[in-house]
């Protein structure tokens, strides 16, 4: 009892608050020391990090995905372009069209830049699809095609080359080794579609962009994650051409494998291609017993159409290349134009450069796939009868 009244009595207040304060200030100095040590700890890591400084520069463009229709066209039309002056000859006339006429315009130069000056627009992803300029109406086929003069009597014959780009070292050699009239289609699945594009078109060659299509023997043939598929949304399919037509640029338009697989749904197929020709694309119909659904389409907007006419590489030739191309060359003699599609194989240049020779000396002319196109477009001018008397109008 007496030790703990001992206790007691000398548990005084002053001593209490002796205690107390000594307490806070061990808390303080403790918070003080976090809170810098934390500071310093902080700014030692940030200085040890990898830091770039970025430019970042005001696009000139205004993205046009996302606005209403009207606004869109607003937005477009509203662009101005920065990196090219128009020449005294490409003024604006009074009427609002170029003072060059659309085939000078197509002729100016060998092969164009690409992206071309109002040729493309920039959408909120930053991806460029084609355009019609809207100056002028120059459309990406007209302007990315391959120049070519046609003359009377020719006997044309284009080599259309298919998968190009998927295999770079192969697609790079025949881009150097074959001629400049021969045509690539370009997959959108190469990894390097833009350094294909330009290896092709710097060589001389006119492009088509393949687009990934469903045929008859889905899913036993798979035409990959990108592709046209008749049983999803046409919301779908959409996105999926806009990612095709954003893969590069510099392409004449867009080749396609067409058969029955959309016939149960052929207005989701309209709406694709009507997309594709409203941005002044041709199509060119890989399928030589394709349906005329495409041609149809192609025909009600006024785009450009090319078939195939024959597959060097269909098995009923049985590996008979040699066939395939006399095939051609009766075709081209009786319709003064034919069409053919290799596959991107190692023997496909070999046969080329040993067969091209062969046709120079027979007559027929080597034309990009789009000369084809033009060939058929050409209209003959034939010399008005004269107006019967009405007395000479036979009973």
């Amino acid at each position: 009892m007496a030790y703990t009244s001992h206790i007691t009595n000398s548990l005084t207040s002053r001593t209490f608050f002796y205690g107390l304060g000594a307490g806070l200030s061990v808390y303080a100095l403790l918070a003080g020391w976090v809170y810098f040590g934390s500071s310093v700890s902080l700014q030692n890591q940030q200085e040890r990090l990898a830091s770039l400084t970025l430019p970042i520069e005001r696009l000139t463009e205004i993205p046009v995905a996302g606005l209403k229709e009207d606004d869109r066209v607003e937005a477009i039309e509203s662009q101005e372009v920065t990196d090219s002056s128009p020449t005294e000859d490409e003024q604006p006339t009074e009427d609002g069209s170029s003072a060059k006429t659309l085939a000078e315009d197509a002729e100016s130069l060998d092969m164009r830049a690409a992206p071309y000056p109002g040729l493309y627009e920039t959408n909120a992803k930053g991806d460029l699809l084609p355009v019609i300029r809207a100056d002028d109406g120059l459309s990406p086929f007209h302007a990315y095609r391959k120049p070519f003069i046609l003359a009377a009597d020719q006997k044309l014959i284009a080599l259309v080359i298919d998968d190009y780009g998927l295999s770079r070292s192969l697609s790079s050699g025949i881009a150097r080794n074959l001629p400049g009239e021969v045509t690539f289609m370009l997959s959108p699945y190469a990894n390097d579609a833009d350094v294909m594009q330009e290896t092709a078109r710097s060589n001389g060659h006119e492009i088509w962009l393949k687009l990934p299509m469903e045929n008859q023997n889905f899913p036993q043939e798979d035409p990959g994650s990108k592709a046209i598929l008749s049983r999803v949304s046409l919301e779908k399919n959409m996105d999926n051409l806009r990612w095709t037509l954003s893969r590069t640029s510099g392409y004449a338009g867009l080749a396609l494998y067409n058969d029955l697989a959309f016939t149960r749904t052929k207005s989701t197929l309209s709406a694709v291609l009507k997309e594709a020709v409203d941005r002044g694309l041709g199509l060119f119909d890989m399928n030589i017993s394709a349906p005329a659904h495409i041609q149809d389409t192609a025909e009600r907007y006024n785009a450009p159409y090319i078939k195939n006419e024959i597959f060097f590489h269909d098995p009923k030739w049985a590996g008979d290349t040699g066939a395939a191309a006399e095939l051609l060359e009766t075709l081209a003699e009786s319709r003064g134009h034919a069409v053919g599609v290799f596959k991107n194989y190692l023997d496909t240049l070999d046969f080329i450069e040993r067969w091209l020779p062969e046709l120079e000396s027979k007559g027929f002319t080597l034309a990009p796939l789009s000369a084809i196109y033009l060939a058929q477009n050409t209209e003959t001018v034939k010399p008005t009868p004269p107006a019967q008397e009405d007395g000479d109008a036979s009973d």
